[in-house]
């Protein structure tokens, strides 16, 4: 009798199996962990896009603003920031003090900073700072009558809300707000009165209405122009990496060869901040470009510095100029 061979087909061991599994297990851990960089992504390019379309819609308003109702009415004007850059008292009797003086309309210094923010002043803000310590004014717009008009006015209405499905929710209010935004006004040189300088800030998450405690924290710091740190600024300050600060002196001591000297120098600047890092009892900040001074001046200073955590991004925008007479 013949037997026949069982054909028979070589397996896999255990061993190979374990090293299979493994090597799976390396390359779907590799593809996980790619998705919260993309979410993040994702996030980051959403908020790029819509805090670059509150700053093209706060560009649009702001310049039918300064044509309609500034350069075709000159001095007739009735836009608070208008006057207050000559003087940030008005229209209160001014204190002719030196240095935080009203300013004469045919002067080259640069005017006062104003801060157009509607949706601050319903908040029951004045000026800048927690307690208005910096003496920057804020401002509203005179159309705008009440808090929800600033709401809808300084705010995108960006998304729709959606319940847990996956479904627009049937009612009428079906935007965020989750974007508004402010400007800060100067004219480099007072004297051209409807050339200006814009700076357009994007908050994000402010809450309509709501200052806490801290929320534009004022504290002192130094500042060098033409370098990109800010020192001196006090331990317990509230600044973070990738904050904005705002520059917001407007008398500083500036360091002469003469020794420390009040100085006029009018400043509101932002900066984003890089870095922190603790020198000794202080904080020195990183910041995403040189210091500069309003008044073109190089000489180091101790000033105000702000710190406004909510703030989203902040964009320079072409300056506001008088009509064009062709």
């Amino acid at each position: 009798m013949i037997r026949t061979a069982l054909l028979r087909r070589s397996g896999s061991s255990l061993m190979e199996v374990l090293v299979a599994f493994g090597i799976l297990g390396i390359a779907v851990t590799s593809v996980i962990t790619l998705f919260p960089f993309s979410a993040l992504t994702i996030g980051q390019a959403l908020r790029d896009d819509r805090t670059t379309t509150c700053a093209l819609i706060a560009d649009g308003q702001i310049r039918d603003i300064h044509r309609r109702y500034v350069v075709e009415l000159g001095d007739q004007t009735t836009e608070a920031y208008y006057h207050f850059m000559d003087n940030p008292w008005y229209p209160q009797i001014p204190l002719d003090t030196e240095p935080l003086r009203p300013l004469p309309r045919d002067t080259t210094e640069p005017s006062y900073p104003v801060y157009v923010d509607p949706m601050g002043i319903f908040a029951g803000r004045q000026a800048v700072g927690d307690n208005g310590e910096t003496r920057i004014p804020r401002v509203n717009l005179n159309f705008l009558q009440n808090d929800r008009m600033a709401l809808r006015y300084c705010s995108l209405l960006d998304s729709l809300s959606f319940d847990d499905d996956g479904m627009v929710q049937p009612n009428f209010d079906m935007r965020e707000l989750r974007y508004n935004w402010a400007w800060m006004l100067q004219r480099p040189v007072n004297r051209d009165r409807h050339t200006v300088r814009v700076q357009v800030v994007v908050y994000n998450n402010r809450a309509h209405q709501y200052r806490p405690p801290g929320s534009e924290a004022v504290v002192p710091a130094f500042f060098t122009p033409g370098q990109t740190a800010i020192v001196n600024v006090p331990r317990g300050a509230d600044v973070r990496k990738g904050n904005w600060v705002l520059d917001g002196t407007l008398v500083g001591t500036e360091q002469t060869p003469n020794g420390p000297a009040p100085r006029l120098i009018r400043n509101a600047e932002f900066y984003r901040v890089l870095s922190v890092t603790e020198v000794g009892n202080s904080l020195a900040l990183e910041v995403h470009r040189p210091i500069t001074r309003a008044d073109g001046g190089s000489l180091p200073y101790t000033g105000v510095l702000v710190s406004i955590p909510g703030i989203a991004d902040v964009f320079e925008i072409p300056s506001l100029v008088g009509r064009v007479e062709r």
